[in-house]
């Protein structure tokens, strides 16, 4: 396969950077939106599945080329790899799904969940010897400890509004991010050297299965059908929500990860919340009081320096199954 050149391979993937800050900017504000129609078991279902649908053919092409197994770190059968990091998706996918329905706004959701990179340094720590030369960096404390400022910024806004239901959002955000952090570094240690795609499209096909399982005990499904008039809506936004914030958004993102490293494209992908901002004041008609936004840029902020920190240790070129797992 002919290469690109170097210079119009880097600026297509930042091209699919800038486009993807918007896919994933959409999700929290499609799913602001379907909370006051369906549960969120049902609306998390639905989106995964269409999602596993679409990536089906992918990944039943990807995993017979050569190249799927030959670098693989872990076992050389996908289905058995990707089960760990299948595992905790699946938790941290519950969590972010129950999170609009305790009165958390869409751009405080992103925001929030911007803090998951902080989390899987703090695994990386643990698992990869290599991610401790970041104890070594200074700007990866004063990171750390800007990114915890802005979350209980947040968390004090939200104690004086005295709204025990948006608190409980707060900490299932904070719960969320931490099995983000967690499935990032589990992706890469269980299914390093395989396609990122596919390692996404097994992932997506085992969370979906789950899902639907978790919907028919917990979910009230059959209200998808109860809608009325605004069933047809419904089904095209769950669609469309799977195809922009889950599908695009991950190839596109995959796409900059191929062109400018996984650090870089994390890095961009920290513009995201003031998306999701200006969206849910247009769609949703949410606004954030002046401590919560400030909180969210402090996160960001914080998260950023991490990010910074990062970029001082991982010069190389970046390592099959290295990426950080944005907002789904």
């Amino acid at each position: 396969m002919m290469r690109l050149p170097e210079k119009k391979d880097t600026t297509i993937a930042t091209v699919c950077m800038a486009c993807s800050v918007f896919t994933y900017g959409s999700v929290s504000i499609f799913l602001r939106f379907f909370k006051d129609y369906l549960d969120a078991w049902t609306v998390n279902a639905v989106r995964y599945t269409i999602a596993a649908m679409i990536l089906l053919p992918f990944v039943l092409i990807l995993r017979h080329r050569p190249e799927a197994r030959k670098h693989a770190s872990g076992s050389k059968n996908i289905w058995l790899a990707a089960l760990v990091p299948a595992v905790i998706n699946v938790v941290g996918q519950v969590l972010w799904a129950l999170s609009p329905y305790y009165k958390v706004e869409a751009a405080t959701m992103t925001f929030v969940t911007k803090s998951s990179f902080l989390f899987t340094v703090l695994f990386g720590f643990l698992l990869i010897p290599s991610e401790r030369l970041l104890a070594k960096r200074p700007i990866f404390f004063i990171g750390a400890a800007v990114c915890i400022g802005g979350i209980v910024i947040l968390f004090i806004q939200k104690l004086l509004s005295a709204e025990q239901s948006s608190l409980t959002g707060m900490w299932i955000l904070v719960a969320t991010s931490l099995f983000w952090g967690a499935y990032a570094v589990s992706v890469r240690r269980y299914l390093g050297g395989y396609p990122l795609r596919l390692s996404f499209g097994v992932i997506s096909i085992y969370t979906a299965g789950v899902l639907l399982v978790l919907m028919f005990v917990f979910g009230k499904w059959r209200e998808l059908g109860g809608l009325g008039d605004e069933t047809l809506k419904i089904l095209v936004f769950l669609a469309a929500s799977a195809v922009i914030g889950m599908v695009f958004s991950h190839m596109l993102y995959y796409r900059g990860i191929h062109g400018l490293g996984p650090v870089i494209a994390t890095g961009i992908l920290m513009a995201t919340p003031f998306v999701t901002y200006i969206g849910a004041w247009i769609f949703l008609g949410e606004k954030m009081t002046l401590i919560e936004l400030l909180g969210g840029v402090v996160i960001v902020a914080g998260g950023v320096l991490l990010v910074r920190s990062k970029a001082q240790i991982d010069r190389q070129k970046p390592r099959p199954g290295e990426f950080i797992a944005p907002d789904r």
